[in-house]
């Protein structure tokens, strides 16, 4: 299994322009993952006259 990355900062005691920026910085990683899980798609999609259409959404998890 994969070691988990364990939060260390509280969401919560963030003010909205700290949350904001964390955001802006996760998306920036999150947005290639996103990206090559279309690219890898449409290669199946494409002889079909089909393409894949995905986004995601940054929510808090229910994990803790």
């Amino acid at each position: 299994m994969e070691n988990q990355r364990v939060r260390t900062i509280d969401i919560e005691k963030l003010s909205s322009e700290q949350l904001q920026a964390i955001e802006a910085k996760l998306i920036n990683k999150v947005s290639p993952i996103v990206a090559k899980a279309i690219e890898d798609a449409n290669k199946f999609l494409n002889p079909y006259g089909l393409s894949a259409k995905i986004g995601f959404e940054i929510i808090e998890s229910t994990q803790k």
